[in-house]
């Protein structure tokens, strides 16, 4: 088995990050609950699973090392057209979980964003259940937003589906997104440090103020594919619905 040598950290007490020794990994997600983390043999690899959870992250190199991820800025990408961008389980056996909360009766809201390089053509999507069965939807919405960056049609997406809550008067939503940084962002667990972002944040922050029973959970791509589609609908199209 090859050693690894590169820990992805998607969701750690100090944010995402990728890092060359399990001392430094250790440190960043031993005793922090919902810790999402994994090692691999490349840095690329490395990357993509960051890619996967909608953060992204340098290498940080150990004292003594020399940084080389800005000579490697197109590792991720080759990485994923080689291997076709799919995501591997979490395997390490230190890796902690937010345990999972009941199921409720309200309005469940999806939402996903975009681009197509970063920067690049970027659409948002998002859907609306009238509940956690998923049988009928209340709304759906996509959005064409011309260049911009992952993120910023991540928070895109984010804004329409809240917006569309507090336009039907809801006030107790489950909202889920694939975006680690969105969520723990718009909770308050992670700092908001590009400035692109931060009038996206307040704008976010003001909605969320308006539904006392909001709850933000963030889902594996794989159970976001609605609001996937809607987000790639609009680049496919150039267009937009609301």
């Amino acid at each position: 088995m090859a050693k690894k040598k590169f820990y992805a950290i998607a969701n750690g007490r100090n944010g995402p990050k990728i890092v060359r020794t399990w001392k430094e990994c250790s440190q960043e997600v031993q005793g922090f609950s919902g810790a999402v983390f994994k090692g691999f043999s490349e840095q690329a690899e490395a990357e993509t699973f960051l890619l996967m959870y909608g953060v992204s992250a340098d290498l940080q190199e150990s004292p003594g090392e020399e940084n080389k991820s800005s000579q490697r800025p197109n590792l991720a990408k080759a990485w994923v057209e080689q291997h076709g961008g799919a995501r591997d389980p979490l395997e390490d056996e230190m890796e902690e979980k937010a345990p999972e909360k009941p199921a409720q009766d309200r309005p469940v809201m999806f939402f996903d964003g975009a681009s197509r390089g970063n920067p690049g053509e970027g659409g948002a999507g998002a859907v609306i259940y009238t509940s956690d069965s998923f049988e009928n939807q209340l709304w759906r919405g996509y959005r064409y937003l011309g260049e911009c960056t992952n993120n910023e049609a991540e928070y895109t997406a984010f804004l329409l589906g809240l917006q569309a809550a507090a336009d039907a008067g809801i006030q107790n939503l489950k909202v889920c997104g694939d975006s680690m940084l969105v969520i723990n962002q718009a909770t308050g667990k992670w700092k908001v440090n590009a400035e692109n972002l931060m009038p996206l944040h307040e704008n976010a922050k003001k909605l969320i103020r308006t539904m006392p029973g909001l709850s933000l959970r963030h889902v594996p791509r794989e159970e976001n594919t609605v609001a996937d589609g809607l987000a790639n609908q609009a680049l496919d199209s150039k267009s937009s619905n609301c």
